[in-house]
């Protein structure tokens, strides 16, 4: 440790105070690198460890932490230092400028960056690879660049150098390109050295690149490097054609700090073991990364505190959430609780061989491409060759010529035969030959991923980041050649400035090239190089050629560091326009269109059909996964190919999406990041990510949220409170409290006024809640089960007391205190950046004091995703008093008063935002003993900033422009493509074929994703279906827009059958087709005889010019709203759309279709699904024991409350399924649920050992269930005689009755079950009918006598559902029960209404539906019952009964659930599952049905 701290201040003193601001060109053998000025950086041979560990520990559990962890400096001590550069001051100097270079700070630290900021670079040879090994280099912050080259311009330069201009053609290429590299970095030093360069003069430097060298003088220079005390980085580089090669030579002793550029693994330990070897358990939070062999230190242990002694230890048999650690821990101390286990990454040293060495004994080639295992050393052979040419020759072999080609192979064979043992089997003439034509030229894709890797080397060698290419990398895509054979003479040069890319693909292809049409995505640091790409070239380059890039951003400073096609000078500008006017500037030849539009549903009258149909190819250059999926799903959808790539830091990939060849960009997806619980943000932080996530809402919170809320309120007044009255729930409720709040106790008119909110801010959120926190679980809490509550992953936080002395304390409030006021509109002072004034206003502020609660509640299930409380019986009186605070509180306020509302921006280091949160993330971090974070860490996590460097952004736009090539020649093949996975850091380079298309099978036909068929004219409803089912389909759906065109159960429809397609399409839809569309979307969904769905082509048939597109199956859903969905989806029910007014949306009258967008159509119907087993496994995802998707519970939710749900019970059916279905009921208001033993299940009161206990556990439970308000029935419990197999009959009816006894002790209703065992169940039910309050019997099947031995019981309800109404008999049966008698309820995810139930033709609502293995949260899962689809048991209860007014069913049901019941003559209060919901319709209900009432 002392030898980490040592270096650092060292190194703190080596690296400059003040960066030079501008270039310097100099002319001879002058360098702008003065050996006595600019500090040669020593190589560095010292251990550096993998970071400081600080020991957290020591947060005492029982006291309030007041001390300052970042010294305590007195009010007099302070000087002129403001609060921030209090609060943050680290002690390192802040050189770095952290606007411009926070991206690249994500990826590289400090430390890296200040390595980089002393080293001084040479490149030598300025052609298009030195110079985007240059461009990568400035703008990656070094010290200084020296170009070097002793040539001048040619023409042929620019097909790959973007400085050049046809002006700069005859001047040198080093002297050339300084002024244009010097803008892309001002703190750089971009100088050029025009004459001869000497080996003496390599000592200037830390690290040299040589991209144009001869062989000889690149021994010389690299034997003088190796060799030089400290050594100087070697590189060696070159790209020829479509062939290119690195070799890299760092010393013969290099350490390399951090291999790999990934945070150290860490987990939380949850049991250690006195034991030799010792067994580490840790909690399953998260899977443990480490690998055997690693080395581990301890934090923050308290029992064997032996092992917080920072000493670094080996493992073993790491498995996912354990491992064995290599040390006897028999004589430690034993286990308490706690600890943390981090990786340690120490450095490596390696041994580079010279280039003389290597040449002979290359060892290991890094691979790339592994369907060329045999390629590097072949490679290896034909460079050596080429070395010789141009040795013997003075040139390059020419292109096209079949002489020189010859003699490269001839040099090539003698070289292999002179290698003895390690000589080849065979040279490869025809790949020799295709060096040969293109040896002398520079393609500028090759150099822009040529100029990613070897810059990211240079970085490497200045750093010791990241581990170097060890020594040799070769290349090629001989794959991007056109498939047609070439012409010698095609490849002759025409004296263009695309004379060198003509040599390799010829004349005829450069004119293909030059009339493409292209769609650019995007034109951030992606963008900007493609931009470059396409310009050098030469795409849409004529009058038949076009590029359109697209962008609605604008430039930022933090753009800078890596979109080099931006200036300071542009900041604010958009950023497609600057982009576009400097890729004109390369290549004046580019026809270029700029937009600002977002491309989405929005813009489809900007980017309409024929924009698209035009296109000859799509270029993404997004950074959000959303929008790439609805780019490829236009590219799928016309067919258009789509090359796809992203950046991650150091990490590249590429995916080329072919029509016809490959997948589609939306075919596969990437799982769903994990997301810490709610409770753990708000009470059990663990790490600073939880912090900072919980202070980036509270952020949005109190800023944004609350203030847009209070000008919703102030905008019209009425309206708002009216909405929240009809509302009545518990965000109505804190809606107006956090209004009521802004507006009355927190409201400030003056600056003291926000200090004053800040400084009881700080109170709340450090002190009070802890306090409370702690007094609810003190730190020998226990849980449930007897284990100690605050055992791992938990931290037993400790209350703040606030300081003035603290900075971060004083921080806190400042930002606080300065937002608030803005959000008021009061001016700021300039005092409250003065620490001692500051100090003094908040000394002033009155704190009152803290009293815990006894009955406050905190939530703990890891489950929930939400805090705010259930529903309460109160919170209609409550809503009407806030409304009437809130009147008396708006006429206090000044005339036109309105908040403004503060949306988090990251990147403004002047607006306090990330102060802010990072303020309230460290000092909650503090609270819970976590390590802190300073502001630019804190805007990495809270800001969501993803990293990025030039060098992977370069790499990645060559490698998919090698694949353009491909794409505009159009002959290749699947096997000539490639898709890319590249990590630069290690470096790792994964390239292989593309993913084919899945092929979907039919009978004897067969498809994929791409396929269309076609029908000529324009046929009718039945010659369509006949066509289909000519194939073996069943077409049993058919949609257009928004309408059902045709469906096969309802009987209507068959007269539509002999009408054209298209006239029902415009008749029955009234689709308007804009003039931005040519066509209709019709949806079909097929099934074939097995009734399993099928998914089949687009459908496209034409119809008086007019192209009608039939999406069967395969489709995306198209309303306004949900038009393009994020990927194709199969069709597994009717799919259908709605006809569009406004937002509202209209049905047809015979069938309804919900999503996500109609919950206004079902505004007048309110239901309860009485019955819903969230506990089964099909929710989680699982179907007969094997995971098809993710759970999906809030899925499922969130389409039942806009389906009209209201209120959902969830089943308890055995004492542990209680526990979970109590566990859910607490995660939304809206839930609630039953604790009992369902009949089949009876057995595990006998199988527990003690029946008497495990009914005691059951009433445990039901009380605090109840107590939550949770818990409403006493159930799942009662008989079934047809699942005796289960459960004995003797067995079930003995618990059934012991089950009253929870009943009747708990004063709650009984959800309960009767499966043919009508007359035992009815004499149970005789015997105890005073213990019970009322009960439902539900998902009744049972007879007419069954009904009504059920209806005598006047306290008995009957709930329906899908197995109530499958036959005929079953419906008399359900007419006859008395509406006033009835509940409704789904049993999901069983009892679904299927087409063959006689209920089926009352069904007038449905949703999209998908296969299981099809998983999409917008759609149902086939076969899974849900509750929204409690709509259709009342549809077919109200077709059976009769009942036209639907509306007043479902309140006559719902108020049947929820509140009293009259009976008889005489009227019997009967508490069913929510008495204390009275409305005003269940009272009309009451009056009316009688009078005397």
């Amino acid at each position: 440790m002392g030898v980490r701290r040592a270096f650092s201040s060292l190194l703190h003193y080596m690296l400059p105070k003040k960066r030079p601001a501008e270039g310097v060109v100099v002319e001879g053998n002058s360098s702008s690198c003065d050996p006595e000025s600019a500090l040669k950086k020593p190589r560095i041979s010292c251990v550096i460890s993998s970071g400081t560990k600080e020991n957290t520990s020591g947060c005492s559990s029982n006291k309030v932490v007041s001390n300052n962890t970042n010294g305590n400096a007195s009010s007099s001590s302070v000087g002129e230092r403001s609060v921030t550069e209090m609060a943050f001051d680290d002690g390192n100097p802040h050189d770095i400028d952290e606007d411009l270079h926070s991206r690249q700070l994500a990826v590289y630290g400090r430390e890296t960056m200040r390595r980089l900021f002393a080293s001084n670079v040479l490149v030598s040879g300025i052609q298009g690879l030195g110079a985007e090994i240059a461009k990568n280099l400035i703008l990656a912050g070094v010290k200084s660049v020296t170009l070097h080259d002793e040539g001048q311009v040619q023409l042929w330069d620019l097909s790959s150098n973007f400085i050049f201009s046809e002006s700069d053609v005859g001047k040198n290429r080093a002297f050339a390109s300084v002024q244009k590299l010097q803008e892309l970095n001002n703190a750089v030093v971009v100088s050029s050295l025009t004459t001869k360069l000497t080996k003496e003069k390599l000592s200037d430097f830390q690290a040299v690149v040589f991209t144009n060298t001869s062989l000889e003088d690149a021994l010389e220079f690299n034997d003088y490097c190796h060799n030089h005390q400290p050594p100087i980085a070697f590189i060696r580089t070159e790209v020829r054609g479509l062939f290119g090669y690195v070799f890299c030579d760092f010393g013969p002793e290099f350490t390399v700090f951090d291999v790999d550029g990934e945070e150290p693994h860490t987990g939380i330990i949850a049991s250690i073991s006195n034991d030799n070897p010792a067994l580490i358990s840790c909690v399953d939070d998260e899977r443990l990364e480490f690998q055997d062999g690693d080395l581990v230190v301890f934090s923050e242990v308290q029992g064997m505190t032996e092992l917080n002694d920072d000493k670094p230890r080996k493992i073993s048999s790491a498995r996912p959430y354990s491992f064995t650690l290599d040390e006897d821990t028999t004589n430690f101390g034993p286990y308490g609780r706690g600890g943390i286990v981090t990786q340690v990454k120490p450095p490596k040293i390696l041994n580079f061989k010279t280039l003389r060495e290597a040449i002979m004994d290359p060892g290991d080639f890094l691979l790339s491409d592994f369907s060329k295992f045999d390629r590097p050393p072949l490679l290896h052979l034909a460079f050596q060759a080429l070395d010789k040419f141009r040795s013997d020759l003075a040139r390059f072999p020419l292109a096209g010529s079949e002489d020189d080609a010859q003699r490269l192979i001839s040099i090539a064979t003698n070289l292999n035969e002179s290698n003895g043992n390690v000589k080849l089997d065979d040279i490869n003439p025809k790949l020799l030959q295709q060096l040969s034509h293109g040896a002398r030229a520079e393609l500028n894709p090759m150099a822009a991923m040529f100029g990613g890797i070897v810059g990211q080397e240079v970085v490497k060698a200045c750093s010791g980041k990241f581990h170097p290419l060890y020594q040799f990398f070769y290349f090629d895509s001989l794959e991007s050649l056109p498939t047609e054979p070439l012409d010698p003479s095609d490849l002759k040069p025409l004296n263009t400035r695309y004379d060198a890319q003509i040599s390799v693909f010829g004349q005829k292809f450069q004119k293909k090239l030059e009339d493409a049409k292209v769609f650019l995505v995007g034109s951030g640091a992606l963008g900007c190089e493609f931009l470059k790409n396409l310009a050098l070239m030469g795409v849409a380059c004529t009058e038949q050629g076009k590029l359109t890039v697209t962008d609605d951003d604008v430039i930022e400073k933090s753009n800078l560091s890596r979109q080099f096609l931006f200036r300071d000078w542009n900041i604010g500008q958009a950023k497609s326009t600057v982009a576009a006017a400097a890729a004109t500037s390369i290549n004046p030849q580019l026809r270029v269109e700029a937009l600002q539009n977002r491309v989405g549903p929005e813009t489809e009258n900007v980017f309409d059909d024929t924009f698209w149909e035009n296109l000859s190819v799509v270029i993404n250059a997004l950074d959000n996964v959303n929008a790439r999926l609805y780019v490829d799903q236009r590219c799928l959808y016309f067919q258009k190919p789509l090359l796809e790539s992203g950046t991650l830091g150091a990490k590249c990939n590429t995916q080329m999406v072919i029509p016809h060849l490959t997948e589609n960009y939306g075919a596969s997806r990437d799982p769903p990041e994990k997301q810490a619980p709610m409770c753990t943000l708000h009470s059990f932080p663990h790490n600073i990510d939880h912090c900072l996530t919980w202070a980036r809402s509270e952020f949005e919170g109190l800023l944004e949220k609350t203030p847009a809320e209070v000008n919703a309120y102030l905008s019209n007044p009425s309206e708002y409170t009216s909405a929240q009255t009809n509302a009545g729930d518990a965000q109505a409720r804190d809606n107006l409290e956090r209004i009521l709040e802004c507006l009355d106790r927190e409201s400030c008119e003056t600056f003291e006024d926000c200090i004053a909110w800040a400084r009881l801010k700080f109170e709340e959120y450090f002190a009070n809640r802890v306090k409370q926190l702690i007094f609810t679980f003190p730190e020998d809490a226990l849980t449930s089960s007897g284990a100690p509550f605050w055992s791992a992953p938990k931290r037993f936080p400790c209350p703040l007391q606030f300081s003035s002395t603290d900075p971060s304390h004083l921080h806190f409030i400042m930002a606080a205190s300065m937002l608030r006021a803005e959000t008021f509109g009061i001016p700021i002072p300039d005092w409250v950046k003065h620490p001692k004034k500051l100090s003094e206003a908040v000394h002033k502020v009155m704190v009152p004091c803290f009293q815990p609660r006894k009955d406050a509640k905190i939530v703990t299930d890891e489950k929930a995703t939400s805090l705010s409380s259930s529903a309460s019986i109160d919170d209609a009186a409550v809503i009407d008093e806030l409304i009437s605070k809130l009147e008396c509180s708006r006429k206090n306020l000044p005339p036109g008063f309105r908040m403004k509302p503060i949306q988090f921006e990251k990147d403004d280091d002047t607006n306090y935002h990330m102060d802010l949160i990072a303020a309230l993330a460290n000092m909650r971090a503090r609270n819970y003993c976590i390590p802190e974070v300073d502001k630019l860490k804190a805007k990495f996590i809270a800001g969501r900033i993803i990293p990025a460097i030039a060098t992977t952004t370069a790499m990645a736009t060559g490698l998919v422009c090698l694949e353009l090539y491909k794409v505009l020649d159009g002959g290749h093949k699947l096997e000539d493509y490639r898709n890319t996975f590249a990590n630069l850091a290690l470096p790792l380079f994964s390239i292989a074929e593309p993913v084919p298309p899945k092929v979907i099978k039919h009978n004897d036909l067969s498809w994929t994703v791409w396929d269309r068929w076609v029908i000529k004219d324009n046929p009718t409803l039945r010659e369509l279906i006949q066509w289909l089912a000519d194939k073996g389909l069943n077409a049993y759906s058919i949609s257009c827009g928004s309408c059902l065109l045709f469906n096969s159960m309802f009987p209507r429809h068959k007269e539509r059958m002999d009408q054209k397609v298209v006239d029902l399409a415009r008749d029955v839809a009234k689709m308007e087709i804009p003039p931005y569309r040519r066509h209709l979307d019709v949806v079909v969904a097929c099934d074939d005889d097995n009734d399993e769905d099928v998914d089949i082509p687009l459908y496209l048939f034409r119809s008086s010019g007019s192209y009608i597109l039939y999406a069967l199956s395969s489709s995306p859903l198209c309303s306004n709203n949900i038009r393009y969905t994020a990927r194709f989806f199969s069709i597994a029910t009717l799919i259908l759309t709605m006809s569009i007014d406004g937002d509202s949306l209209y049905f047809e009258p015979d069938f309804v279709l919900y999503t996500k967008t109609s919950s206004a159509a079902m505004a007048t119907v309110r239901m309860i699904d009485i019955a819903v087993n969230f506990t089964d496994s099909m929710f989680k995802g699982i179907y007969n024991g094997k995971q098809y998707h993710m759970g999906d519970i809030q899925a499922v939710l969130k389409r039942a409350w806009s389906a009209g749900v209201e209120r959902i019970i969830v089943t308890g059916g055995s004492l542990e399924e209680s526990k979970e279905a109590l566990a859910i009921a607490e995660t939304d208001a809206r839930l609630f649920c039953t604790v009992g033993v369902h009949p089949t299940r009876c057995k595990e009161f006998e199988d527990s050992g003690d029946p008497e206990k495990h009914l005691q556990d059951l009433l445990t439970l039901a009380k605090e269930g109840k107590e939550k308000g949770k818990v409403v029935a006493i159930g799942e419990c009662g008989l079934d005689y047809d699942r005796l197999h289960f459960c004995p009959s003797d067995i079930q009816k003995k618990y059934f009755e012991k089950q009253f006894e929870l009943a009747y002790t708990m004063k709650l209703p009984m959800f309960l079950h009767m499966r043919a065992a009508s007359q035992d169940f009815c004499d149970i039910l005789q015997r105890n009918k005073d213990r019970f309050v009322a009960g439902v019997a539900h998902s009744f099947t049972g007879s007419a006598e069954d009904c009504d031995k059920l209806l005598s019981f006047s306290n008995v309800f009957i709930g329906i559902n899908g197995c109530s109404l499958k036959t005929a008999e079953n419906l008399e049966v359900v007419k006859g029960i008395p509406v006033e008698r009835m509940m409704i309820e789904t049993d999901s995810p069983y009892c679904d209404i299927k087409n063959t139930h006689a209920g089926i033709r009352y069904v007038k609502s449905s949703w999209p539906s998908k296969k299981k293995d099809k998983h999409d949260q917008e759609c149902l899962v086939k076969g899974r019952n849900e509750p929204c689809l409690v709509r259709q048991v009342l549809e077919v209860v109200a077709g059976t009964k009769g009942i036209a007014d639907i509306d007043q069913l479902s309140q006559t049901l719902y108020h049947n659930t929820c509140r009293f019941e009259l009976i008889h003559v005489t009227v019997n209060v009967f508490r069913v599952f929510f008495p204390h919901d009275l409305d005003s319709a269940a009272e009309a209900l009451l009056a009316s049905g009688r009078e005397d009432l």
